[in-house]
């Protein structure tokens, strides 16, 4: 085995000034075109047959993931090589196994690389077009078509970065009321595995949530069944809102995910630029949700009761503590309460509870840390009191004190829980 300790496993061709390398380029980019030319008349012509459409989409998969099946061969590697150490595994820790568990262990390692290299290419024009054909056959009006593409869609999606920020835009233009309801059914199909990206980006959240509330104009039956679908994940998959900045980060944190000491200039300076950053992200995120909101309000009166509800719903996950409801925001779910329809009142009551636990959080937490942790240290009418030396009469003056009025002085007591006193005192009265 000494001849194979010095071999390193890589791609053929790994070097840009290789004029193999150039001539393999020149040769994808080529191909890459021929897919693109064949793909727009096809969109042009309104081409139907299905099996001309699932080559051309399997060919466009081939092409923009590098390694057409890899992920699949993947994923079964990886299964059989898990099988092969529960089979040939004979006692704890044992660590000789035999050739076979070896070859298929090199074999999901050179996947699990390709796999990888594949997911963090870098895309070209090429590939951005590609994309966006695959992009108009998942909104075809024919419906093997639309299909058969939006599952080489979701391969793309799954295996290839920044192709998702690429896509929904289109998908988001399609949603509307006057075009083809069969487009707008594909759009709705391809934007499910979408919903977390778009509600995790404050460019994306308020158009989203517009786009689909918008199709209540719509009249197809499908179409509200599944834009109702589609609204009941997204809203599942809206977490109530924080936009509070974590503590300070400092060079002493930044070194604990480091292997190296903070030594050049750039390190020094990078905790400086992650707060300007989080301050950044977070001024957006406030403005995204503050527009949204008055969206939203402004639409509520207007709508279907079940709309209503979606947007009651949407509301109350963009109640932030750290920043004070609006007046037209809480009145909104305090005219929910004494609604005639018992879902919307029954949310109301729900909103606000949350609107009043809020207003206690802000009230008693002292700092921002303690707001984000959703923790009060102090009750602010809450007293102790140290006992020591009681009298015989303590119990009647304690209790004498309590029946005053509070315009009668300062040193009048209120207590809610007679715990202590009514047998004997503990050291400290609360």
């Amino acid at each position: 085995m000494s001849e194979f300790e010095h071999c390193v496993a890589k791609f053929a061709l790994t070097d840009p000034a290789d004029p193999r390398y150039q001539r393999y380029k020149a040769y994808r980019e080529s191909l890459g075109r021929l897919f693109h030319r064949s793909s727009e008349i096809a969109i042009e012509k309104g081409i139907s047959n299905p099996d001309l459409i699932r080559w051309l989409c399997a060919a466009i998969g081939s092409y923009v993931n590098a390694y057409h099946g890899i992920e699949k061969a993947w994923s079964s590697s990886n299964k059989n090589h898990a099988s092969l150490v529960t089979i040939g595994r004979q006692w704890f820790g044992q660590k000789e196994f035999p050739r076979h568990y070896h070859v298929k262990r090199m074999e999901l390692y050179h996947q699990t690389r390709c796999h990888i290299i594949t997911m963090t290419r870098t895309r070209d024009d090429v590939d951005d077009l590609l994309i966006n054909d695959l992009v108009a056959f998942t909104i075809s009006p024919y419906v093997k078509i639309r299909k058969t593409s939006q599952t080489y869609m979701k391969h793309v999606l799954g295996s290839f970065e920044g192709v998702k920020a690429l896509v929904l835009p289109q998908y988001l233009s399609r949603l509307k009321s006057d075009i083809d309801p069969d487009i707008v059914k594909g759009a709705l199909h391809s934007l499910i595995p979408l919903i977390a990206f778009a509600i995790d980006r404050p460019e994306y959240i308020e158009e989203l949530y517009t786009k689909l509330l918008d199709l209540e104009a719509q009249p197809k039956p499908s179409i509200q069944t599944l834009a109702a679908r589609i609204l009941g994940e997204a809203i599942a998959v809206t977490p109530s809102p924080v936009t509070l900045l974590q503590p300070s980060i400092l060079e002493t944190d930044m070194s604990r995910f480091r292997l190296t000491a903070i030594e050049d200039a750039l390190d020094k300076d990078l905790p400086v630029m992650i707060r300007g950053k989080l301050a950044e992200l977070r001024n957006k995120r406030q403005n995204a949700y503050q527009s949204l909101i008055e969206n939203l309000l402004q639409k509520a009166p207007n709508v279907h009761w079940r709309y209503k509800n979606y947007i009651a719903n949407i509301l109350f996950q963009l109640l932030l503590r750290e920043l004070p409801v609006s007046p037209q925001h809480a009145k909104f779910f305090v005219d929910l309460v004494s609604d005639p329809h018992p879902i919307l009142a029954k949310c109301g009551l729900q909103a606000v509870t949350r609107i009043l636990y809020i207003a206690k959080l802000r009230h008693l937490c002292e700092n921002e840390q303690e707001l984000l942790l959703q923790k009060y240290t102090k009750h602010p009418l809450k007293r102790q009191k140290q006992l020591e030396g009681i009298p015989a009469d303590y119990t009647k003056k304690y209790i004498a004190l309590m029946k005053l009025s509070l315009s009668e002085g300062s040193n009048v007591w209120l207590e809610d829980d007679d715990a202590t006193g009514w047998l004997c005192w503990n050291n400290v009265v609360t």
